[in-house]
């Protein structure tokens, strides 16, 4: 999943396709890379009539422990609405 993550170069990680927007924000903006920070997922699942699904988690740690964090949110909502549908 690292792969599919834009870097803005401005702190803030996203993925972004026709149905799915998930955005990680970092507050240490120009060190967000070798430093440890304060993190901000946001997560939003478009629908046919906008979003179905969206929800803000916030965070700290490095740049490697918020990928992996945000990887294992994103798996374990996956698999949740998987199991209700």
């Amino acid at each position: 999943m690292r792969n599919l993550w834009v870097d803005h170069g401005d702190g803030v990680l996203l993925i972004q396709t026709d149905t799915l927007y998930v955005r990680l924000i970092s507050k240490a903006r120009k060190n967000y890379h070798t430093s440890h920070s304060n993190w901000t997922l946001v997560f939003a699942r478009k629908g046919k009539y906008g979003y179905a699904a969206r929800f803000f988690y916030q965070f700290g740690g490095t740049i490697d422990e918020a990928l992996e964090r945000a990887e294992t949110i994103l798996k374990e909502t996956y698999e949740s609405i998987e199991e209700i549908l």
